[in-house]
Order: structure tokens, then C-alpha cells, then sequence
């Protein structure tokens, strides 16, 4: 009797390790592919905010990122009033839906706003069928975000 337990345990704990290490392999490997359009080399990346996944492949994440020389010239553009009428339109009702339920949310919400008002912040944004990115950087801060939203 005590034998079985002990197997069941290491079972359960095993099983735990591997769907956990699964878990981060994937979180990896998504950041990598998620980052592909930065095209220079990244320093560190952390997740901001990783959305419970629902149908399909629907998400909205958002990665902080910097980079590893804040001197590479991304080809990204000045922050413009287009920024601020896509940012208005767009991406501040998803920030603000996320932001209901997970404070993180708030605070990157509040240092995108931030960001967008210094001088050296540059923005790019991407589609490609269903999935929509924003990436905003600033070289002074060596900080920048990705917004993603896939349906």
C-alpha cells in the first residue's frame, strides 16, 4: 500500500514537472516567434501579460522588451498622430478590457501612455491575416512593448 502511493506521488510529481516545463518551452518559443519583426538582437524579454486562451488561437499579450545595443536602427517610425488615433481606436479598448481584471495590465497601460510622450519613442505596426502587433520602443529607456491581438 505504501509502495503505491509512493509511485502515484512520483507519477503526479513527474507529470507536473513536464506539463510545467511544457509550458515554458512554449511561453519561449512563442516569445521568440512572437519578437521575429524586431530583426535585431533582443537583450531580455518578459511577459507582461500572457491572456487565457479561448477559442482557437484568440489572445492579446503584451512582452516587454529591450534590446541588446539600444543604438541598432530599428525601422520603426516617429510617434505620429497616427499612433494616436490607432492607440484610441484600437488597442486601448483591449488594454482596458485587460486592465478590469489584472493590475499588471493597468500599469503597462499607464507606461505606454508615458512612452508615447517621450521624444525618442518610435512605433511599428504589423498585420498579418488575423493577428495585429504593435511594437512602441524607446532608445533613451531601452524599453519597449509588443501588443499582439489574434482572433
Amino acid at each position: 500500500m505504501k509502495k503505491q502511493s509512493i509511485i502515484i506521488i512520483c507519477l503526479i510529481v513527474v507529470s507536473g514537472l513536464l506539463a510545467w516545463n511544457g509550458l515554458f518551452v512554449r511561453i519561449l518559443f512563442d516569445t521568440n516567434k512572437d519578437l521575429k519583426e524586431i530583426q535585431v538582437p533582443i537583450q531580455q524579454v518578459d511577459v507582461a501579460y500572457f491572456s487565457e486562451r479561448h477559442f482557437a488561437s484568440d489572445r492579446f499579450d503584451i512582452y516587454a522588451f529591450s534590446l541588446s545595443d539600444p543604438n541598432d536602427e530599428l525601422s520603426f517610425e516617429e510617434v505620429d498622430e497616427d499612433l494616436f488615433t490607432l492607440y484610441d481606436q484600437y488597442w486601448q479598448y483591449h488594454i482596458s478590457k485587460a486592465a478590469e481584471t489584472h493590475q499588471e495590465v493597468a500599469v503597462v497601460s499607464r507606461n505606454l501612455d508615458d512612452m508615447m510622450q517621450l521624444q525618442d519613442t518610435v512605433y511599428k505596426q504589423f498585420q498579418n491575416g488575423s493577428e495585429r502587433k504593435l511594437y512602441l520602443y524607446n532608445k533613451d529607456l531601452n524599453k519597449g512593448y509588443c501588443l499582439i491581438f489574434t482572433i
